[in-house]
């Protein structure tokens, strides 16, 4: 996750504090201060499990969206 801002009057602002999130909510990288760029593995067979244990797209209701 990027920790971006665009403002319309501005330039773009980049404030940090990115981070990356594991599945569950494990927190696996959490930059405070210092510019650069790092990196995180991810288990993309651990994603879909998870996905598939909160089956939050069973929910949806696309017919109630705004386009």
């Amino acid at each position: 996750m990027s920790n971006k801002i665009l403002h319309p009057l501005k330039e773009n602002e980049f404030n940090g504090h990115s981070m990356v999130i594991a599945p569950w909510g494990e927190l696996l990288v959490h930059d405070q201060t210092d510019a650069g760029i790092f990196y995180a593995q991810l288990d993309l067979q651990e994603i879909d499990r998870v996905r598939k244990t909160i089956p939050i797209f069973q929910d949806r209701r696309p017919e109630l969206y705004f386009e």
